[in-house]
């Protein structure tokens, strides 16, 4: 009876351990972020803004961004937007950023990012200026194509 409670301790043990190294490879083979799929960076060249409080009231403007580089383990990018410095965290679809910074002037935007499989995405949220306004923002940024093979003609 000895003999058959150490085999079957070991068996527990061994199976134990083969359960833990299951657990962990994913980290230590380097398994991508969650957020590695959704990536920011891109050209969001036609993003708008809509003034809906404040002094400028009833405008739209367009809030061309380019964001640069995007840090998927804390999900922090930078970038710029109409020439001022922007950054910001995404986390899941949810994202945040400030714009500008530099002569005072600041914008603190914050809203939803919608990916497609293709890399178009689009972000829309809300957003309220260091100037007293506020508003909606909305943005696209468009699909990413790939490079068709170059062909020689015989």
């Amino acid at each position: 009876m000895r003999l058959r409670e150490r085999a079957t301790c070991r068996r527990l043990r061994v199976t134990g351990l083969a359960v833990v190294a299951v657990a962990v490879m994913p980290v230590l083979i380097g398994a991508p972020a969650r957020h590695a799929a959704h990536s920011p960076v891109g050209s969001w060249h036609d993003t708008y803004t809509v003034v809906t409080k404040g002094p400028l009231k009833g405008g739209r403007y367009a809030n061309p961004t380019v964001i640069t580089s995007y840090t998927a383990s804390t999900g922090k990018f930078v970038g710029v937007d109409a020439g001022l410095p922007v950054a910001g965290t995404l986390k899941g679809h949810k994202w945040t950023m400030v714009v500008g910074g530099s002569g005072g002037y600041t914008a603190d935007v914050h809203g939803t990012m919608t990916f497609k499989h293709n890399g178009a995405a689009t972000w829309k949220g809300h957003w309220h200026d260091s100037n007293g306004n506020s508003g909606t923002w909305y943005g696209t940024r468009p699909a990413k194509h790939k490079k068709k093979p170059h062909t020689a003609l015989a």
